[in-house]
């Protein structure tokens, strides 16, 4: 069984020193993944928030901060399948600058289960 979070909201660190322009909404992305074999825990993240970016990007904006995430997972029988939870949240924003941070906020602390992942099934 995971259980990982990222702890509190914060903006990653290499965005420290842009200047944000505005604040859009907050997004919320809960997706819950069936994986065999194994749960790549910063796959996942990367997968979820690269949607969150290119949903930000396509509707003018272009940073992501307040970045916060948690992920949950059990696993269901004896050829290691597991149901993986995870919930990533954001606030968009607006630089003058293009600001592109490709990793989730403290990705490092995302745990999972070692081996090789296979996505049987995203909902």
């Amino acid at each position: 069984i995971i259980k990982s979070t990222s702890g509190p909201a914060h903006t990653h660190a290499s965005l420290a020193n842009v200047e944000i322009t505005r604040y859009g909404p907050r997004i919320v992305n809960r997706d819950t993944f069936t994986c065999e074999g194994a749960v790549d825990a910063h796959r996942l993240l990367r997968l979820i928030r690269n949607d969150v970016y290119k949903l930000a990007c396509y509707h003018g904006w272009n940073a992501l901060t307040e970045e916060e995430c948690t992920i949950s997972s059990d696993s269901k029988g004896r050829r290691k399948k597991y149901t993986v939870k995870v919930c990533y949240e954001a606030t968009i924003a607006r630089s003058p600058r293009c600001v592109s941070v490709h990793s989730p906020v403290d990705i490092e602390a995302a745990q999972g289960v070692d081996g090789v992942m296979t996505v049987l099934n995203r909902e």
